[in-house]
């Protein structure tokens, strides 16, 4: 299997690279200095899904959205942290484990790094229209726009492995919670590049309008200079 970009897996605490089909164990160091895009995948069980139906927005409004489904059906102490994706038109609630909250807070450089997030459950909608998954403890089954969990015994699934032996690139990208932009003030070269340009700019824009103000001004004289020798009856005749 030819992988078109390093994928990584995150599942029980530990990383691990999607090599033709199997997995490598890698460290941290490995995916952050890796020179080719590279995509994380965060194993299901740091995850709970819940789809929402018959919800045609995007952006802040599908996020306010499932915000206000969350408070209905759940205590507000018990969802900490979660976000919301559309894939195919189907809105999914992903619910963050309190492990993921707290490994996303220590390893910031990581989630920074990679290029786009998902996880097998979200890969398998971003392929599938109706199928039922398991995450190795619970049971979802996506039919169309509908995800729902369900606890019958169930004897045809999908698990992580089945998208694992088959994927070549990632195509969901979750916004996670908790992981920050880079602060401007945590940049230590950008600010001086930045007043650096800005003093640029300013060099070059007064040097244009001096060169304006002295063109003015020597305009203005050779005007006077005409009226002078004019008035001397000279004007036709050589400097004197």
């Amino acid at each position: 299997m030819s992988i078109s970009e390093n994928i990584y897996y995150l599942k029980n605490d530990s990383l691990s690279r999607l090599d033709f089909g199997g997995k490598r164990p890698v460290d941290l160091e490995v995916v952050i200095n890796a020179k080719e895009k590279s995509s994380l995948l965060i194993d299901d069980s740091y995850f709970f899904y819940i789809g929402i139906e018959n919800v045609s927005v995007t952006g802040r409004k599908l996020h306010n959205i499932a915000a206000s489904y969350l408070n209905i059906m759940f205590p507000g102490e018990l969802i900490k942290s979660f976000g919301v994706s559309n894939v195919r038109g189907c809105a999914i609630i992903y619910v963050l484990s309190d492990a993921l909250i707290k490994i996303i807070a220590e390893n910031q450089i990581l989630f920074k790094t990679v290029r786009k997030i998902s996880s097998p459950f979200l890969e398998m909608a971003a392929r599938h229209e109706d199928f039922v998954f398991s995450d190795g403890d619970r049971f979802y089954k996506k039919n169309g726009h509908s995800v729902t969990l369900i606890s019958d015994d169930v004897s045809d699934y999908l698990t992580a492995s089945d998208l694992l032996d088959e994927i070549r690139d990632v195509k969901s990208n979750l916004r996670l919670p908790g992981v920050t932009s880079v602060s401007f003030s945590k940049m230590p070269f950008l600010v001086p590049v930045i007043v650096l340009g800005v003093c640029y700019i300013m060099f070059v824009v007064g040097s244009i309008v001096s060169a304006k103000a002295i063109d003015k001004t020597g305009a203005y004289y050779e005007e006077k200079l005409k009226i002078i020798y004019k008035n001397l009856n000279v004007d036709n005749t050589t400097d004197p």
